[in-house]
């Protein structure tokens, strides 16, 4: 069980670019928000969880062709803890999602928004497993996302994901 869940995360592993910039300024964001009307709008920053979900995202619109538009959050001029943040989430952290084909559903919480886009943009079960058909697979994943979740910094977690994987060689 545990080499099918950790095939599933290797490919959202492989796909972090770490170092890679992958978001635009603000102000670019702004305006795109405006022209691009994507079911998905990620409110995010360039740390460990904004990429975790920005990882899976990237592999969902790879193998279902599903877009999205980002948002930048500028963590350093503390814009989460705006009034206008804290309406999506009160806590003032990110990453939010906020899925306009469900009426500006907001989802907030790294593991909370991989498991929603698991359940409503993941049809296929391309990187999750079915509660019903495959529940030891399933409830090891969900061991393995909030585990991953915990990390302090994703460069860990890479290195940890090629640890298992090369032990599962061994």
């Amino acid at each position: 069980m545990a080499q099918a869940a950790l095939r599933r995360l290797v490919p959202i592993s492989q796909s972090l670019g770490v170092g890679q910039q992958r978001f635009q300024s603000s102000a670019a964001s702004s305006l795109r928000l405006h022209h691009a009307q994507h079911p998905l709008l990620l409110y995010t920053a360039s740390t460990p969880n904004g990429r975790k979900v920005s990882a899976l995202l990237e592999e969902l619109k790879t193998t279902t062709g599903l877009q999205y538009d980002v948002h930048k959050i500028d963590i350093s001029k503390n814009t989460q803890k705006e009034p206008w943040f804290l309406k999506l989430n009160p806590n003032g952290r990110i990453p939010v999602l906020v899925d306009r084909n469900r009426e500006n559903f907001t989802v907030f919480e790294t593991a909370a928004i991989l498991l929603y886009l698991e359940e409503y943009y993941d049809k296929q079960r391309v990187f999750t497993f079915d509660p019903t058909q495959e529940p030891n697979e399933y409830s090891e994943m969900l061991q393995w996302i909030f585990w991953a979740v915990e990390f302090k910094s994703m460069e860990d977690s890479d290195r940890c994901l090629v640890k298992v994987n090369r032990s599962e060689k061994s």
